[in-house]
């Protein structure tokens, strides 16, 4: 909202990058709302559409970084402001020749301007430093790290590949929730949140997870009990899809999941999530608890999480943040990296954040 009212004072073509689809209909939705009258006035820039002669203008961080060598000058020169929505994506690789793409006013708005690997000094490079900053969450979340005892022998893969981790994650994450007991007993909980009347927020890495979960919600059998099916699963999210035609109350947040479905998500009472999905672009400020069905170790990732369920609402006096800790030696070094960052927490996030232990 600041930065639309911003553009309507200065009255030039503003163009906002994002960096996932639930955040631009965001955008495009308090655009429309509250500043946008003229039919036409907002273009969407991405994919097959080029309606970049427009007054506000939505597109992402990865149209824009294969398009930002090939920009004419008249696209160049189009836009007044350029907002990076998220900005600390530009440090990321690929993603920083979005910065100097084009000649107007450009304005970062970010809540984890800083990563941990440093390279947020190529984000300060392009954009400078920060103009305002208020990280003090309005609630303060209490975080509980629950141990569930639960094993898998699934084997960390030696890997130069930065994407290598987070799909052995996501294994791991589909592999435990092959599990019986472990299943029930996250069942078990999120009913008795549900009764409470508060809503929840379930975060993980694997489709594979949400969608045994989510039949486990329903009464219905895990569609996938032996490992050795996971491959086959991974490829099929029918499964899921055909179950969401049918059962509507529980939200789901994940890219095989129809536009429509994820936008009415943040009205339900409980929503499962990939855990990216249930980020930036997920905007509900009556969430009370979130569970994560594996711990987040990165300090930004989890500042994100934590900002989710940090929202002031009527009524909303406290907040709970939750994460399962499983019997693997990758889990446990996580939950370890994310007991150091939480005690570490800065003050002028609001820290230091402490932590309760419990069992599953």
């Amino acid at each position: 909202l600041i930065t639309l009212y911003h553009q309507a004072l200065r009255k030039v073509p503003m163009l906002v990058v994002v960096d996932n689809e639930p955040l631009l209909e965001q955008w495009m939705a308090q655009a429309e709302r509250h500043f946008i009258r003229e039919p036409g006035s907002v273009g969407i820039w991405k994919g097959k559409k080029e309606e970049w002669r427009r007054g506000t203008v939505f597109t992402t961080y990865q149209t824009l970084s294969r398009r930002a060598e090939g920009l004419t000058e008249e696209q160049r020169r189009w836009f007044g402001i350029i907002a990076f929505d998220e900005g600390h994506h530009l440090s990321a690789e690929g993603y920083s020749t979005c910065a100097g793409a084009f000649y107007g006013q450009r304005l970062n708005i970010t809540a984890t301007p800083e990563r941990a690997d440093g390279a947020h000094q190529l984000t300060l490079y392009h954009m400078g430093g920060s103009l305002y900053q208020d990280l003090k969450p309005p609630i303060k979340s209490r975080n509980i790290l629950l141990w569930t005892g639960t094993k898998t022998l699934q084997a960390v893969t030696p890997s130069k590949d930065p994407w290598a981790s987070e799909r052995n994650l996501a294994r791991i994450s589909a592999m435990l929730s092959c599990d019986a007991s472990r299943r029930e007993r996250v069942i078990k909980l999120l009913r008795q949140w549900h009764n409470e009347g508060d809503q929840t927020l379930v975060l993980t890495r694997s489709l594979v997870s949400i969608t045994n979960h989510l039949f486990a919600w329903y009464g219905l059998p895990a569609p996938v009990t032996n490992p050795k099916d996971l491959d086959q699963l991974e490829e099929r999210p029918e499964l899921l899809a055909g179950l969401l035609s049918t059962h509507k109350d529980v939200g789901v947040l994940a890219r095989e999941v129809n536009k429509s479905d994820r936008s009415q998500a943040a009205d339900k009472d409980l929503i499962f999530s990939i855990t990216k999905f249930g980020r930036e672009g997920f905007d509900s400020p009556r969430l009370r608890r979130a569970l994560l069905l594996e711990p987040v170790s990165d300090a930004g990732l989890l500042q994100q999480i934590l900002g989710r369920v940090s929202r002031p609402y009527p009524g909303k006096l406290e907040a709970e943040t939750y994460a399962l800790i499983d019997d693997h030696p990758q889990l446990i070094r996580m939950a370890k990296t994310t007991k150091t960052n939480l005690l570490h927490w800065p003050e002028y996030k609001g820290g230091p954040l402490h932590f309760a232990k419990g069992h599953l």
